[in-house]
């Protein structure tokens, strides 16, 4: 059966939630063999290296993930792992990067832009 990468992905953070890593790795894989960068499957193969505390690689698929397309998650799940690895003054940056950028969306929203982006 041929999925198509987005129920891929669903089907891959469904295993990853009961704690089928292999099984979500395997999905996120095909998922980038499918469509090379990939961010969402970056950002799923991200959370399995961090759940295996493999902090660089995640810090990589996180950076990479963000590169493609700029998401709030991807940002969050960055400094999430930074924490971890004991970065906590590049946690910081980042996260102080995400609340002014929802700071500036919701300025922007408030002065007429109905864009409503928070991936900006």
């Amino acid at each position: 059966m041929k999925l198509q990468n987005g129920a891929r992905i669903q089907l891959a953070k469904l295993y990853e939630h009961t704690g089928q890593l292999k099984y979500a790795e395997m999905d996120y894989t095909i998922a980038l063999g499918n469509r090379p960068d990939y961010p969402y499957a970056l950002a799923g193969l991200a959370r399995i290296a961090t759940a295996e505390k493999d902090y660089d690689k995640a810090i990589g698929l996180y950076k990479k993930a963000d590169s493609v397309l700029n998401d709030y998650a991807f940002e969050e799940g960055l400094a999430e792992v930074y924490k971890l690895s004991g970065r906590n003054d590049e946690a910081m940056v980042v996260s102080k990067k995400i609340l002014e950028k929802m700071l500036n969306t919701s300025k922007n929203m408030k002065s007429g832009d109905s864009n409503g982006s928070l991936c900006g």
